[in-house]
């Protein structure tokens, strides 16, 4: 069974809720907790693989190859949250699901079970559009499977055992995909963690091991991944303060695409990453970066060659060019990709709140506020009745990625100022 250090215990913090938490003085590499083989083993995958009926795992994998990516993890995903329901014959099952948490309800637990309105405060965050897709491929899997379950219920269990499971390619260039009772009682901190998780997804037990020394009282914490916010809000429920993973991606075909328009070549709405195979690699973008979105810039000096450069550089037979080729042809790409990104991208951030706050701090179902500037959101997570609420995640979510946007603003007005001092300002509008 499961080895559990007895200075831990599970209990409630004030900052996450249910968590881990040390009750007396710790040192660093202790082991907290081993859940061995035999235990995780039967809450993965691989084990409902094998003791599901040959049929009903056959059509989810056609499933997988129709409704989802066709890789396995969708097949994976639904055997694990099948499992965890048609297990009535195995005791530690029953143990497991006795200790999930039910007092969640759907406006705080996940995106994907949101309302229309509610993802409508994520604005054009990629969080939104993956919320909704999980949720359609969910019902969707419901629906082919002929559950008893409702639709509602069987997404709202997709939500959960995704949130607590574990997913990566093993050494054995493998998926594990599994629950690992107790260790997914510990919360995320990828700032601080005092925690550090061994496990291969092999053979081995899964050890919780102190990363740092601890104090009673002190919470029990690892790091789910490198996770940016969008990500964090999509499977987990929940998104940080200044997320050093926060990220953005720039498509230069799309880029390239809005540069084309004959109509109106910088406001023409832009392919987003989820409906196209970009044959120029993305820019992925992060706050305080020092380089420019390279792979846009390429796509764009290619779009404003003059008739003499495109005799050295053939704009036909390349689609990028990663070198300088003149001041005036890297001023009207950077300048070209400024605008783009001010009109479609800063402004797409743009919405109104249905979520109008009254004197007292409460959440009122109707009215209309802006919160498109950085400061619009900054002061309303400063709000007290809304700390730690599906609202508060969402602005986070939505305030990491305006940065961003923010940020590569002013480097390109940088580069474009290096470029021709006199020229200062190259956006259409001054960014928020």
């Amino acid at each position: 069974m499961c080895f559990i250090d007895a200075g831990v215990e599970m209990s409630h913090g004030v900052q996450r809720g249910r968590g881990l938490f040390a009750t007396k003085p710790i040192p660093k590499g202790t082991c907290l907790m081993s859940v061995p083989k035999d235990v995780w083993y039967r809450f993965s995958a691989a084990h409902h693989r094998e003791s599901a009926p040959a049929e009903l795992v056959g059509h989810i994998d056609e499933l997988d190859k129709s409704i989802g990516e066709g890789r396995g993890k969708l097949a994976a995903a639904t055997l694990t949250a099948l499992g965890l329901v048609y297990s009535p014959e195995d005791e530690l099952v029953k143990r497991y699901r006795n200790l999930l948490p039910e007092d969640q309800d759907d406006e705080t637990f996940n995106p994907s079970l949101w309302s229309t309105d509610q993802l409508g405060e994520l604005e054009n965050s990629p969080a939104k559009r993956t919320a909704i897709a999980f949720r359609n491929v969910c019902e969707a899997m419901a629906a082919h499977l002929a559950l008893k379950l409702p639709r509602h219920e069987y997404v709202r269990l997709s939500c959960l055992v995704r949130s607590r499971a574990v997913s990566f390619e093993t050494k054995e260039d493998d998926f594990f995909f599994g629950l690992i009772p107790a260790v997914d009682l510990a919360n995320h901190d990828s700032l601080n963690p005092t925690a550090m998780v061994d496990f291969d997804g092999l053979n081995g037990p899964c050890v919780l091991r102190a990363a740092s020394d601890l104090e009673k009282g002190d919470e029990i914490t690892f790091e789910y991944g490198p996770l940016g916010n969008a990500e964090l809000l999509r499977v987990y429920g929940f998104a940080t303060d200044d997320n050093p993973h926060d990220f953005v991606t720039l498509d230069p075909e799309a880029v390239l695409f809005a540069a084309n328009s004959k109509d109106d070549p910088y406001t023409m709405p832009l392919r987003g990453p989820q409906t196209i195979e970009s044959l120029i690699p993305m820019d992925t973008l992060q706050l305080h970066q020092q380089t420019l979105p390279e792979n846009s810039l390429a796509a764009l000096r290619v779009r404003y060659l003059t008739p003499e450069e495109a005799t050295i550089h053939n704009p036909f037979a390349e689609k990028t060019i990663r070198k300088f080729v003149s001041i005036t042809n890297e001023t009207k790409a950077i300048e070209a990709l400024a605008y783009i990104v001010e009109k479609n991208f800063l402004r797409s951030h743009t919405t109104w709140s249905r979520f109008l706050l009254n004197r007292q701090g409460h959440a009122a179902s109707r009215g209309y506020i802006p919160v498109a500037t950085i400061e619009d959101d900054m002061a309303m997570l400063k709000k007290p009745r809304i700390k730690d609420t599906w609202l508060h995640h969402a602005v986070r979510t939505r305030l990491g990625e305006k940065r961003i946007w923010v940020d590569l603003l002013h480097r390109l007005e940088q580069a474009r100022g290096a470029l021709d001092p006199r020229k200062k300002n190259i956006v259409a509008a001054p960014p928020p």
